[in-house]
């Protein structure tokens, strides 16, 4: 890719090519018998990731599959990326905030953001007052069916009610959200890397039409955000033409009221963009690819009358 020098481009084709290293995330609504016998059981590989505000351990093998626990009846883990984990960190996460999951599928991500938002000290009314809500949105029928057995594998059903919402299309309704994750799909070239039948049919086009998918996912997305609210746009793309160059199209709008939220802390791994962030195996001890930007709305605006603008 041109936007890599040819030292740097030879490193993370390699990396990219090479298995990744493995991060679990452990449910906070499980017992604490469940909790120690899992680390107990894997204690000799893994290592906790002391920056995380909810509770991960990485390692260089496998771990033990996910089991149910004896007094919960829920999965006890959830294997994700490590990357993963930090995008959802990104969202400062607060206990009443309206949060949009908009590309939920496969879960893990909707999965981390309930560990922050849902309380489990807290005794759930009908009311549901002062609690924060998870809309998770999934188009694709099969992806959203996987979504569905995460949160029931993982979440009680006394949330499901009122703090967790699954759809398949939300409705954009304006200026509705304090949090949003646009986890945007993309060229996903790690997967692509490790396809040959995939890769051989890989044009430079492809990353154009995804970039354009992108936007408009986007704007859309940027039309349900309240003012002030924060958005994370992400991907596991490693074309800047998916990346950065989608923010800077939306930037460039300037009906669009955002500001990047440039922010170095609450995770040790990666490398600044123009405007964002992005983790990248190579240099990350094989973590992602991941990249993200923080956008928070500044100002209201029309959107009904302006057209959406091809890139």
């Amino acid at each position: 890719m041109k936007q890599y020098d040819e030292e740097r481009w030879y490193n993370l084709l390699n990396s990219l090519k090479k298995e990744k290293n493995y991060c679990t995330m452990i449910n906070k609504f499980i017992s604490n018998d469940s909790k120690i016998k899992f680390i107990n059981n894997n204690n000799n590989n893994m290592k906790k990731v002391n920056y995380l505000d909810i509770p991960c351990y990485i390692s260089n093998s496998k771990f033990s599959l996910p089991k149910k626990d004896e007094h919960s009846n829920l999965l006890n883990v959830y294997h994700i990326d490590l990357a993963s984990v930090i995008v959802t960190k990104a969202l400062d996460i607060q206990p009443n905030d309206i949060i949009l999951d908009l590309c939920a599928a496969p879960g893990g991500k909707s999965l981390a953001i309930l560990q922050r938002l849902l309380n489990n000290n807290e005794q759930i009314d009908s009311k549901n007052k002062g609690r924060g809500i998870l809309i998770a949105n999934e188009v694709n029928n099969k992806r959203f069916h996987r979504l569905l057995q995460v949160i029931k594998s993982y979440i009680p059903f006394k949330y499901h009610q009122h703090q967790i919402k699954l759809v398949k299309n939300s409705p954009i309704e304006k200026y509705c959200y304090d949090k949003i994750l646009v986890d945007a799909p993309c060229s996903s070239e790690r997967h692509l890397i490790n396809n040959q039948k995939e890769l051989l049919m890989w044009k430079e086009s492809r990353s154009k039409n995804f970039s354009k998918k992108q936007y408009n996912i986007l704007l859309g997305a940027v039309k349900a955000l309240k003012v002030n609210g924060i958005l994370v746009y992400s991907t596991c793309s490693i074309s800047n033409l998916e990346n950065d160059h989608v923010i800077k199209k939306i930037l460039e709008n300037s009906w669009v009221k955002l500001k990047v939220i440039k922010r170095k802390y609450g995770w040790e791994i990666g490398e600044e963009t123009e405007f964002g962030w992005i983790i990248l195996p190579d240099k990350c001890d094989g973590w992602g690819p991941m990249y993200f930007s923080i956008l928070k709305r500044i100002e209201v605006e029309n959107f009904e009358k302006k057209e959406i603008i091809s890139l």
